[in-house]
């Protein structure tokens, strides 16, 4: 929390339970205890944005979410005191900010398809598309040691999907009332419920880029920011190795209005420009075909 105070990083403070309701009156009150703790504890963090004094995922009574957003004000009795919950979870009208997809994006368990003008909906998490949770089939994740085909795969299912499903583009069709999303996650790491780590980070789990990193670099404004501490500005990568297994389409990612690739010295020269009525994502992903 210190190095989010610092960065400028926002914080959603969750609290610890998933899946799991116990009716005996104990769980709960062990529960409310919990989240009076959290609060006492990271209430003094400007990092922190909102709080999710729920269960994760889970199916409790309306008084549990009514008890909750009264322990979260008694704590923390101040203006800007935000907290969400799941929009389909019961009680779920005693909480300011209600977690989603986009209505343009995936359907499913905990999402709806209407929005109710005094909420704010914001996408807990997204981009983990596993149509198989034995195997780990998915389009979303790729280990970098797999090479450049897999990890193409992840950046554009992440940037913007031909199917139904939540990405970077369908955030930003929504209006400003669903007010953006968490990718779910950052970083290749070992998720503890299966023998294979989770590969759907942007990094791997020492934290080396794969494409997708650059892909969302792509989406930073082009214009130089002095104030920042992080890289920022105008950027281009070319993710193609130009290997002899290479795709012969050429993927650039860039937040520049043009971009101009030249296939070897003195080659055939190709030009992209950038449609700026085109609604979504700031930056979509180049390809030149046939290089």
């Amino acid at each position: 929390m210190d190095a989010c105070d610092e960065l400028g990083l926002f914080v959603i403070v969750n609290t610890p339970g998933w899946q799991f309701w116990n009716d005996e009156p104990i769980f709960a009150q062990r529960v409310y205890s919990d989240i009076r703790n959290m609060v006492r504890r990271d209430r003094n963090h400007p990092s922190v944005w909102m709080w999710e004094p729920i269960l994760n995922e889970t199916w409790y009574p309306e008084d549990f979410a009514k008890n909750v957003v009264n322990i979260l004000h008694e704590e923390y009795p101040y203006p800007y005191c935000y907290a969400g919950c799941d929009v389909t979870a019961r009680g779920s009208e005693y909480f300011p900010v209600h977690f989603t997809h986009p209505v343009n994006g995936a359907g499913g368990a905990f999402n709806t398809q209407k929005m109710n003008p005094e909420i704010s909906y914001f996408t807990r998490e997204w981009g983990d598309n596993v149509d198989d949770w034995s195997s780990h089939n998915s389009p979303s994740r790729a280990r970098r040691s797999w090479g450049e085909i897999p990890m193409l795969v992840q950046a554009q299912g992440y940037a913007k999907t031909d199917y139904h499903y939540t990405c970077y583009d369908a955030l930003y069709k929504n209006n400003r009332q669903h007010v953006g999303g968490c990718l779910w996650h950052s970083f290749d790491h070992q998720r503890g419920y299966h023998p294979d780590p989770f590969y759907g980070g942007i990094m791997d789990a020492f934290r080396q880029p794969k494409l997708s990193y650059y892909m969302f670099c792509s989406q930073r404004p082009a214009e130089k920011n002095e104030m920042l501490i992080s890289d920022n500005g105008p950027m281009v990568y070319i993710a193609n190795a130009m290997t002899p297994f290479s795709p012969k389409d050429v993927t650039v990612y860039s937040n520049c209005d043009e971009v101009r690739l030249t296939y070897c010295k003195d080659g055939k020269q190709l030009t992209y420009k950038k449609d700026k009525t085109e609604k979504g994502m700031p930056s979509p992903i180049i390809t030149f075909e046939n290089v």
